[in-house]
């Protein structure tokens, strides 16, 4: 009989250990979770300024480009109108 209690205080012991191990686990694969949660997060904030960034360029890029054609319909109109303009030298 004392053998037989002996054996399930053992295994108990033993079920304690792994559970506390188990816990140990989970608590550990939650920090993980939240950081790699946090990293995204940054991640994501990242790729949402970068958008942003390259949003305003493209408004830049044909702001300039707008600019250089109306600079080109200038100069061609004031060839067109000026008898020595560029192209008579």
């Amino acid at each position: 009989m004392k053998t037989r209690i002996r054996e399930f205080e053992e295994a108990a012991r033993e079920n304690c250990a792994a559970l506390t191990a188990l816990e140990d686990e989970k608590k550990q694969s939650e920090t993980e979770k939240d950081q790699l949660s946090q990293e995204l997060a940054a991640k994501v904030a990242e790729g949402a300024r970068l958008w942003r960034s390259w949003q305003a360029l493209e408004v830049k890029r044909a702001e300039t480009e707008a600019e250089v054609k109306a600079g080109e319909a200038y100069v061609a109109e004031f060839d067109r109108e000026t008898p020595h303009g560029r192209g008579s030298a």
